[in-house]
């Protein structure tokens, strides 16, 4: 085994309430791209990734990243999370939709309207539609599971809301400066 001792650039971002200190490490590579990590650590959470070729500078190819894409590489699976009232709202419009398109009799409409208004919101995901599913048979049959409504995990949200800019700028600053 074979350890090795590197550098990286450490930047603490600070909006006065929330912070992070993000760390960097990057070095060229010889087809004129680059590699690099970026690693995170914060009121937000911890989180980073590794790059393989950015195909420029690194500062540059983060500088170019959006929210969704870094997020991804982030978080992964849990980039986003369930949004049980988005999910509600959505179930609510789909037996309105199957009432008026015939598919429903106005008693078994109404019974699903209220096992969704009813339905524990503060279950997970799963429990939700298990609950559901339980409740009223009809939405297993017709299997509302694809109907999840999901939103940016709210840790991210807040990384890119309130350090992500900050950050980005004082990069754009020294990609200029390296310009000139």
């Amino acid at each position: 085994m074979k350890v090795t001792k590197h550098q990286a650039q450490c930047y603490h971002v600070s909006n006065g309430y929330d912070g992070a200190s993000i760390f960097l490490r990057y070095w060229p590579r010889d087809d004129g791209g680059s590699s690099g990590y970026i690693s995170v650590v914060g009121s937000f959470g911890s989180f980073g990734h590794y790059f393989g070729n950015t195909g420029g500078d690194f500062r540059a190819f983060l500088c170019g990243c959006d929210r969704y894409y870094l997020g991804g590489k982030f978080f992964g699976l849990q980039a986003r999370v369930f949004d049980c009232d988005r999910t509600v709202e959505a179930l609510k419009r789909f037996v309105i939709k199957q009432r008026r398109d015939g598919s429903l009799e106005r008693d078994e409409a109404r019974d699903m309207f209220d096992a969704v208004k009813d339905a524990d919101h503060s279950n997970s995901e799963e429990g939700f539609f298990m609950q559901l599913s339980q409740t009223m048979p009809k939405f297993y049959e017709w299997e509302i599971y694809g109907m999840v409504e999901r939103v940016m995990n709210p840790q991210l949200a807040g990384f890119f809301d309130d350090i992500w800019p900050g950050f980005v700028a004082e990069l754009q600053a020294e990609l200029r400066s390296v310009a000139a």
